[in-house]
């Protein structure tokens, strides 16, 4: 009964026709090679840099110019009576948008927003140093949630 099981699972799982990205056979993966990510002059995004390009394939001469702005605020959450921590929220707007180089059309302009948080307690260097981890792991996120929605407009288009 369980090797029944099994065989129908797999059946099943080979019949939904997923496809990997990056496969010789995805029809749009001359686009993604083709993405020059704009470099940005913050400490998050140059983490932010480095994730994307590193995720994005780089082989062929750049077609598109993508132009990424980050914008983070933080605020307090809570403090406890009698207690030296504090939780602080990040809130991230995430802007960006892919250009044509040749026409310089603008393809894509959209936004997102990212919240997370973490305990600021009350000497500097400790809040300092996990306000700076929060930030780039916030920049991980935004670079892989771009990575998805250009192969979502890519296999679209």
């Amino acid at each position: 009964m369980r090797s029944l099981f099994v065989i129908i699972i797999f059946f099943l799982m080979s019949s939904c026709k997923l496809k990997p990205v990056y496969s010789e056979k995805y029809s749009r993966n001359n686009d993604l090679e083709a993405i020059e990510v704009e470099p940005i002059r913050t400490i998050e995004g140059a983490e932010f840099y480095h994730r994307l390009t590193s995720i994005l394939p780089q082989k062929a001469q750049a077609k598109y110019l993508l132009k990424v702005k980050l914008i983070a605020t933080t605020m307090p959450a809570t403090i406890e009576k009698n207690s030296n921590v504090l939780r602080e929220y990040i809130n991230q707007l995430v802007r960006y948008k892919l250009i044509d180089i040749e026409s310089q059309k603008v393809l894509i302009e959209e936004k997102f927003y990212q919240n997370t948080s973490y305990n600021a307690i009350f000497t500097p260097y400790a809040t300092n140093v996990e306000r700076d981890k929060t930030g780039i792991d916030l920049a991980y996120q935004a670079a892989e949630e771009i990575r998805s929605r250009l192969i979502l407009y890519f296999t679209r288009k």
